[in-house]
């Protein structure tokens, strides 16, 4: 079992913005989205990178050393932001 953490936030002031997780080769991830909070500009006075409600995390069972993690935007808001991906095996 893995369990993957992600900082992710939406691009440019975009709340609600879904990017879709897909698991490749083996193993099932516990969720198919993720649902990211709006990402404000600093030109508005706020900090670039947003402070809270940007943590996101999901596990994967069934995993292997052929399995690889795709996260990826959705059709309409196609620029979302992450950083500190981890996944740790337990």
């Amino acid at each position: 079992k893995i369990s993957v953490t992600v900082k992710a936030a939406g691009w440019n002031g975009k709340s609600n913005q879904t990017i879709k997780v897909e698991v490749i080769g083996a193993g099932t991830a516990s969720v198919t989205s993720l649902t990211l909070d709006a990402y404000t500009t600093a030109s508005t006075g706020t900090l670039p990178w947003p402070t809270e409600n940007v943590d996101q995390s999901f596990t994967v069972t069934g995993a292997d050393a052929t399995t690889q993690l795709k996260i990826s935007s959705g059709t309409v808001d196609k620029r979302f932001m992450n950083d500190d991906l981890k996944c740790v095996t337990y």
